[in-house]
């Protein structure tokens, strides 16, 4: 089947969801529903996983995603994470593992980036990848998380691929970067100024809103700021869960935060998750493999 005829099908599956969404949120308007109701059997997106770095075993996590059928978008910290995201993705339909260096890892490879375009080539997104400014104090590192950054930035570019980035303490410098190399972003998980949104958005990213959403009146302001056609949902899990509760960050914690999103958004639990998949779909418009996966994953 030719790409063109790809296209075609997909552009048009689109338009049926937007369609259902506008349906479901006139009904909802009309009949006056709550604001979150028990969803159906909809496909959940979370668009930031460290499914490498779990502590439990890893079958309970995997069924766990089965269960609520959870998209899930496996960041990488480094190629060992990328290669072992891989090996667990085999055992997973839901699970797409992606390529990045983490800037908290990049001094370590910087030098060696060429090493791994095999990696970037295959890899359906890059991620995760960015700066941190705000987490890593010695500033002699900077340079090193730059020169990676940079590296696929410019990969990207070139491969007109999305990429899923870190923007802690250093929200300036990497929408200055964006807007240089014009790539499209998921935005990790965004915690920074409320008046750099607009520009980053006008960049074309798309923001993630995180399980800090239940625990912070920052992170409810940035929801409320970010149109919902430019928010996808995420739970950085394992870590982000624990960091904030103690408590390991399971598959199905992302329910508590598209529970909480639709509160904030005044939206039906339904309409935002149907909302978040068209939100990625149209993220991902160029690239038939994830949107045949996508496809794949909603027959299930």
């Amino acid at each position: 089947m030719s790409q063109n005829r790809l296209s075609i099908q997909y552009a048009f599956r689109l338009q049926i969801l937007k369609l259902k969404i506008f349906l479901r949120f006139f009904i909802d308007d009309k009949l006056s529903a709550p604001l979150t109701l028990t969803s159906s059997n909809l496909m959940r997106i979370d668009s930031h996983v460290h499914i490498d770095t779990y502590d439990v075993d890893i079958k309970d996590v995997l069924n766990e995603i089965e269960q609520h059928k959870i998209f899930t978008i496996a960041v990488a910290m480094d190629p060992e994470s990328y290669v072992k995201s891989k090996e667990i993705a085999e055992h997973c339909h839901y699970v797409l593992p992606t390529f990045g260096i983490h800037p908290w890892q990049a001094h370590k490879f910087n030098e060696r980036l060429s090493e791994f375009d095999h990696f970037i080539d295959e890899s359906p997104m890059i991620g995760e990848i960015g700066l941190d400014f705000h987490w890593i104090e010695d500033e002699s590192l900077y340079p090193a998380q730059l020169q990676v950054f940079e590296y696929f930035l410019q990969k990207a570019q070139q491969q007109d691929k999305v990429v899923n980035i870190h923007t802690k303490g250093a929200e300036l410098k990497v929408i200055e970067l964006l807007e240089q190399y014009q790539v499209t972003a998921i935005v990790h998980w965004y915690s920074g100024p409320i008046e750099l949104i607009q520009r980053y958005l006008d960049a074309g990213a798309f923001f993630t809103i995180s399980v800090e959403l239940m625990f912070s009146d920052h992170i409810k302001e940035i929801a409320k700021t970010v149109q919902l056609n430019r928010i996808l949902t995420e739970t950085d899990n394992p870590g982000g869960y624990s960091w904030l509760t103690n408590k390991v960050g399971m598959p199905s914690v992302l329910n508590l935060v598209i529970d909480e999103l639709a509160k904030q958004k005044q939206v039906t639990v339904d309409s935002l998750i149907e909302q978040i998949e068209v939100n990625m779909r149209g993220l991902v418009a160029n690239r038939d493999d994830v949107l045949s996966l996508m496809d794949r994953l909603n027959k299930y």
